[in-house]
């Protein structure tokens, strides 16, 4: 279940994201579920020349984060977002 709104309008605060735990290699701009550190997030995801990581929130209020290749022990992929669930604009 997706918890917040930094991903909206593509996923909203409670819609289901159904995960393919078998897709973990990143391919540009592509969302996956991921850990950061003990953070879990639902980030779109770019790779920079050097190796290093873009975490990108659909909206725009939520700046990109960037993942410098000393951080990339902490990260996690652990599949890619295969299929949404909801019903839009979620009340909280």
């Amino acid at each position: 279940m997706v918890r917040g709104d930094s991903m909206e309008p593509f996923l909203f605060n409670r819609d289901m994201a159904m995960v393919d735990m078998s897709k973990t290699a990143i391919r540009d701009g592509v969302v996956y579920a991921i850990m950061y550190g003990d953070e879990p997030l639902v980030k779109q995801v770019f790779k920079k020349p050097d190796g290093s990581l873009v975490l990108h929130s659909y909206n725009a209020k939520y700046p990109d984060k960037d993942i410098p290749l000393l951080q990339m022990e902490y990260v996690q992929i652990i599949g890619e977002v295969i299929y949404r669930s909801g019903s839009g604009f979620a009340a909280n």
